[in-house]
């Protein structure tokens, strides 16, 4: 045994196949018996057996991205060995800002499972991390706060605090679900429990950690009484709603977004509440068909108020989401929602009724922009303009300005709806995927629409900036969704390349760099008086930075661009030059007059310029990635906190700036 393994150690190795029978694409078969190493097919043919010796291949060097990995693993175990198992929850509670929760066993309703306390010794967990101003301190990663999930039924005391809070500073910023004056903690929690569980989660604003926690808890007593109980009711459905309106605290820790949102709209198709009661017909068929479908109807009964508002805010956040992420399709307007708007106009039981009911003519419009002039999928067959889209959408928004009554004309958040609901009309002359005759008269059309775009963006600043920065902790997260929707335009203007669009006309009206310093200042001074108070919740000490770091990566993406630009013109101005020399030398004088002609135009028509003039990719950003195409390092910051505010020259310097093949576009 030891020679023959020896002696096939020894012997040469070579390919299975020889020279021959790989060419001829066929099996190579040694030939049985044979001393030589000839295949079958060579020994019939008489053809000389050729086997090339394998040769190895190169191992290619690690590269960094691996590197990196490998320190990590090496970090990771280096901290396993440091920490025995016992000793990781010892320090987490030493280091974390809240106090140690009491052990506490898991009831049936709950999904975590009830024996995992021998393996979580054994496993590292995360800890949280520090709740303060400070740089870093903010982490996008997720939070793992001990929470009982009994605190999300906190004492009466704790709980008729966050009741309060909500009513008297949130529940006016989203009218679709309203407390009654005279409900007490005790009714909510024997009528409406998750709502209340909801509301507690929302108005936890001044420990952020906590608030993480407590949302994380009621995740997990929501699945369980949706989707693995199958309970359905308006009083889930209500929960839901409070809890979408306020979800930024969570975006970046658990994105659930159109998740929950999509729930929201189940629930409203098991209820009943999408079509009229009555509208579903006593035919066996048609019974049976809703039954194995959705189940018995939980809601048999004309709807109540309650109800119809719930129904309609389902509509306000899919609208609001769709107009956001751009990337959902919202909950389709009919009939039922104008009569349900009717009805709640005509009773007029609370005086937020009348703002609800604005609120959802608006969204209605900003869905018919939404199915009318699709950024992302406009067919281009048609043989409408788009100009002729835009100019009739145009004219609904002016009606529904014409016929706010005195009080809404009044009020902040209604026109922060309608300026975005104009941003979003314009906003496709941002965009690439239009051609040139889909705008009718191109040039004069599409500057109109971006200089519409531009008022529209500047006249939603100046009316963000005259609300309280105390009032901005009880916001819900429309207006933020809003307010980032407004600086990706008013990013792509002053940077947009496109004939006749004056970008430096665009940088001086629209100051980008004052508009992000002033909102930053604003969300530093949030925090300090805010209307409850937030000892504990940096969460606009965080917006602040990143506002001011937004500044500096525009001003860098602006200087690449001038340069980019003078970059081009001095290589148009030498073509055209050396085009000269050569007509010259020809003893052609005449021919160079085109060329020197096309020097001077002025209306931007000899630039080779991308007809849609992108100055970045953002037609499809989501609630997961806002301003996904930024920059890799921008995000990368924005998600651990550890941000560096960069100069523009040094931010200048890491980006990857690409213009060749791309006429005037970059990215």
């Amino acid at each position: 045994m030891a020679d023959s393994s020896n002696t096939a150690a020894s012997a040469p190795q070579f390919v299975r196949a020889c020279r021959s029978c790989a060419v001829a694409k066929t099996k190579c078969v040694p030939v049985a018996g044979a001393a030589s190493s000839d295949c079958e097919r060579c020994h019939r043919l008489k053809r000389v057996c050729v086997r090339d010796a394998p040769s190895q291949r190169k191992r290619k060097p690690p590269t960094a991205k691996n590197a990196r990995l490998e320190q990590k693993l090496d970090q990771l175990v280096t901290l396993l060995a440091s920490n025995p198992p016992g000793q990781g929850r010892a320090h987490q509670s030493s280091s974390s800002t809240t106090p140690e929760r009491p052990q506490h066993t898991p009831s049936t309703t709950n999904t975590a499972p009830s024996e995992p306390s021998e393996n979580a010794q054994t496993r590292p967990r995360p800890t949280s991390p520090p709740i303060s101003g400070e740089r870093g301190a903010f982490s996008a990663r997720p939070v793992l706060v001990p929470c009982d999930p009994s605190e999300l039924e906190p004492d009466d005391a704790r709980t008729a605090e966050c009741l309060f809070n909500y009513r008297t500073y949130m529940s006016k910023y989203f009218p679709f679900v309203i407390i009654p004056a005279d409900a007490t903690v005790q009714t909510l929690r024997d009528t409406k429990p998750f709502l209340l569980k909801a509301i507690v989660v929302v108005a936890s604003i001044e420990d952020l950690a906590k608030q993480r926690a407590l949302g994380h808890a009621l995740m997990g007593e929501l699945t369980t009484q949706l989707l693995v109980q199958g309970r359905r009711s308006v009083d889930l459905l209500q929960g839901i709603l409070v809890w979408l309106a306020w979800y930024h605290v969570h975006f970046f820790t658990n994105p659930q977004t159109t998740n929950l949102l999509q729930l929201a709209v189940g629930l409203v198709i098991d209820l009943g509440l999408k079509r009229g009661a009555r509208a579903y017909g006593a035919e066996r068929l048609e019974r049976g068909i809703t039954r194995s479908a959705h189940g018995e109807l939980a809601n048999s009964e004309l709807h109540t108020s309650d109800e119809r508002r719930a129904l309609l805010g389902c509509f306000y956040l899919s609208t609001i989401v769709a107009q956001w992420a751009k990337r959902y399709d919202s909950l389709r307007y009919s009939a039922q929602f104008a009569d349900v708007c009717r009805y709640l106009e005509e009773a007029e039981e609370y005086p937020s009724d009348r703002y609800l009911v604005y609120l959802v003519r608006l969204q209605c419009i900003v869905q018919r922009i939404e199915r009318k002039v699709p950024i992302d999928d406009f067919t281009a067959d048609t043989m409408i303009p788009i100009a002729m889209f835009v100019k009739a959408l145009h004219g609904e928004l002016n009606d529904f300005k014409k016929s706010l009554p005195a009080d809404l004309a009044d009020h902040p958040t209604m026109w922060l709806h309608y300026y975005s609901a104009e941003i979003y009309l314009y906003e496709i002359s941002l965009s690439s995927l239009p051609s040139t005759t889909q705008y009718g008269d191109y040039t004069y059309r599409r500057l109109e629409m971006l200089n519409a775009c531009m008022q529209a963006a500047r006249a939603f600043i100046d009316t963000y900036h005259q609300i309280p920065p105390s009032h901005y902790i009880n916001m819900p997260f429309m207006h933020f969704a809003q307010l980032t929707s407004t600086i990706i335009a008013l990013s792509k203007l002053t940077r947009l390349e496109c004939p006749g669009w004056d970008q430096a006309y665009a940088q001086e009206f629209i100051d980008f760099g004052g508009i992000m310093m002033k909102t930053s200042a604003r969300y530093e001074e949030a925090r300090a008086v805010a209307e409850v108070p937030v000892a504990d919740n940096p969460l606009f000490t965080f917006f602040a930075r990143k506002l001011r770091f937004i500044k500096a990566w525009n001003e860098a993406k602006q200087k690449g661009t001038e340069q980019a630009l003078e970059a081009r013109e001095d290589s148009r101005r030498a073509k055209a030059a050396k085009a000269a020399e050569a007509a010259t030398a020809s003893g052609s004088g005449t021919s160079a007059a085109p060329v020197s002609g096309a020097v001077g135009k002025s209306d931007g028509a000899s630039l080779n310029v991308n007809i849609g003039g992108e100055p970045m990719q953002l037609e499809h950003i989501g609630q997961d990635d806002i301003f996904e195409q930024l920059d890799p390092t921008f995000w990368q910051e924005w998600a651990t906190g550890d941000l560096t505010m960069w100069d523009a020259d040094a931010m200048q310097q890491s980006c990857n700036w690409s213009f060749e093949g791309m006429g005037g576009g970059y990215q």
